[in-house]
């Protein structure tokens, strides 16, 4: 139970280090790759979620369709 909130509390530290550190330690260039890495795997992540839930809706369209075809209802 405590490691969710310590998973968090670890999320935060490292997001603040994060924005810190980059413009610090990064060249323009080298930030436009990070930058670019970091939408690439959001728009991975966001992809992920959103097929997931088209798969999932089309599996019950067509399992309730065929339902009614095979039941009459």
């Amino acid at each position: 139970m405590y490691y969710i909130l310590l998973y968090r509390i670890w999320a935060i530290v490292v997001g603040a280090i994060s924005v810190v550190s980059v413009p610090v330690w990064f060249d323009l260039v080298t930030q436009g790759y990070f930058y670019t890495f970091v939408s690439l795997l959001a728009a991975q992540i966001l992809f992920e979620l959103v097929a997931g839930f088209v798969v999932t809706q089309l599996v019950a369209h067509e399992f309730a369709l065929h339902r009614s075809i095979v039941t009459g209802k």
